[in-house]
Order: structure tokens, then C-alpha cells, then sequence
């Protein structure tokens, strides 16, 4: 996904990954994914979405409901208090178990 938000561009697909989670890795109708990018001038940002069942749902028309993502720009500070939400807890499991 490219965006381009507030002048800054955002491209998914050349930019950094740096950690991503997921609820339910299949395409199911609950599934939902973070991802945090960091592009090419520094600035963070998080790729967010998930399935017709979720807060990302969108209404087509009468009858449909799909799912959708965007694109969320944070700063360093946030960056840095989300890593610390969803890596480090996995990481501190993984280790004891």
C-alpha cells in the first residue's frame, strides 16, 4: 500500500518492516494485523487492518460488510511504546516457555 499523507509517503512494499503482529493468521472474517514501518526519512508508522468482523469493517452498499486497512503515521515516542507492547511481551514468553 502507498500513501501519501501530510506530504510524507508511505510505501509498505519499499519500506522498512520492523515487527509485525497478527490476530488470527488466516483471512477469516476476525482477523486483524499490525505493522510497524519505518520509511526511507526516518518517520514511523503503522499498517493497520483486519476482516469484516472487526473495528476495520466497512459497509459496501446495503448488504456487504468487508474488511479494510490504513495507513498510521506515530512518533518515535509511540513507536518505541508499541514495540514494548506487542515485542517484548512475546519475546519474555517465548523465552520461559
Amino acid at each position: 500500500m502507498r500513501r501519501e499523507i501530510k506530504g510524507q509517503v508511505f510505501d509498505t512494499e519499499k519500506d522498512k518492516l520492523i515487527y509485525e503482529t497478527w490476530k488470527s493468521n488466516n483471512l477469516s472474517a476476525n482477523y486483524e494485523f499490525e505493522i510497524l514501518y519505518k520509511n526511507e526519512v526516518g518517520e514511523y508508522y503503522i499498517y493497520e487492518g483486519g476482516g469484516p468482523k472487526t473495528r476495520f469493517a466497512e459497509k459496501l452498499g446495503n448488504i456487504v460488510t468487508v474488511g479494510s486497512s490504513r495507513i498510521r503515521p506515530i512518533s518515535d515516542i509511540d513507536a518505541e511504546i508499541w514495540c514494548l507492547e506487542k515485542v517484548l511481551p512475546c519475546e519474555l514468553f517465548g523465552r520461559e516457555a
